[in-house]
Order: structure tokens, then C-alpha cells, then sequence
């Protein structure tokens, strides 16, 4: 797997980051059964001015968010609540990559919320990377129903890992 980072907050530990990107990307990966070695994805490690400006521009909403995504392709869901795509889109040939697309994250929003639910800011990260990647693959939650498989599929991924339930306000069964 290829990941491109560039970190424009010096707050962001670029070798850490590098290891929370590949465990949540890798795990992401692991939901379609394809390896990951076969995909690049490009971060952006910002800040809260950065991540509002980009929000702004490329959603309309005048505010800070803690992860962004803008994917690549445009994967379509044969049917509501289900995730469809068949693992034969995805062949590496040669050396090339398959760009999966483009994910900023926001330093300060991250940490705001890591000390506003009392959880470590290492899951938290690792848990919105996972949540953006999956966005980049063609998960939403724009539907409810949508919203329910992405959140099963990621307190079910997170939970391999040792990760609690993000969700455990609406707790995902």
C-alpha cells in the first residue's frame, strides 16, 4: 500500500501517522478480501483552519471537522444498504497504483473530541482513517441504511483490533 501524507501541523507525528494509516487502511482493505498492497491513498495531517477551509469550499459547511475524504471513484451500491463491488475492479498492474482518493484530518478537532468523550486520541484516529477510508471504497451514510452497514462494518473491523465501539451511544448489534 502506498500512502502519501503530508503534514502541514506540526502537532501530527509523521511516523506515527504513517502506522495509524496503514492499520486502519489495511483494515479497511481487509473488508473487500483484496490486499492492500495494491492501493495509494494521499493524506492531508491540517489543522482546524485548514479543515474548515476545505469543508467550506468542497461541502458548503462554514465549520471544523475532524476527517474529510473526497474519493477517487465513484462506487454505486446495487441496492440500498448493501455494499456491492466486485473485487475484479481492483488489479494492479505492474508497478501502478490504484488511487483510492484524498483524506484530510484535523489535529485540533480530533483532539477536542478525544478529551470531550474521555477516549485515546491513537483509537480515535485510527477510527475516523478507518471511517474515511471506507468512504473512499464507496461507504456513506447519507441513508439510514446506509449509515447502519458502515457502522456495523466499522465497529466490526475496530473490534479486531482491541477497539470499542465508537457508536456506543447508538450502539450498533
Amino acid at each position: 500500500m502506498k500512502i502519501d501524507i503530508l503534514c502541514t501541523d506540526t502537532r501530527w507525528s509523521q511516523s506515527s501517522l504513517r502506522k495509524v494509516c496503514q492499520r486502519s487502511f489495511k483494515l479497511a482493505l481487509s473488508s473487500l478480501s483484496v490486499g492492500e498492497e495494491n492501493f495509494e491513498i494521499s493524506v492531508l495531517a491540517c489543522n482546524n483552519d485548514e479543515i474548515k477551509d476545505l469543508n467550506r469550499r468542497f461541502r458548503g459547511h462554514n465549520s471544523a471537522t475532524n476527517i474529510l475524504s473526497w474519493p477517487e471513484t465513484d462506487f454505486k451500491n446495487q441496492k440500498k444498504g448493501k455494499f456491492q463491488v466486485g473485487t475484479g475492479q481492483f488489479s494492479k498492474e505492474g508497478d501502478v497504483y490504484i488511487f483510492l482518493g484524498n483524506i484530510a484530518i484535523s489535529y485540533d478537532q480530533c483532539s477536542l473530541e478525544c478529551v470531550q468523550r474521555n477516549i485515546k486520541f491513537g483509537d480515535h484516529v485510527t477510527h475516523l482513517l478507518l471511517h474515511g477510508c471506507l468512504h473512499l471504497l464507496g461507504y456513506t451514510h447519507k441513508k439510514i441504511v446506509d449509515a447502519k452497514v458502515m457502522e456495523k462494518m466499522e465497529v466490526k473491523l475496530l473490534d479486531r483490533i482491541g477497539i470499542k465501539n465508537p457508536y456506543y451511544e447508538n450502539e450498533v448489534r
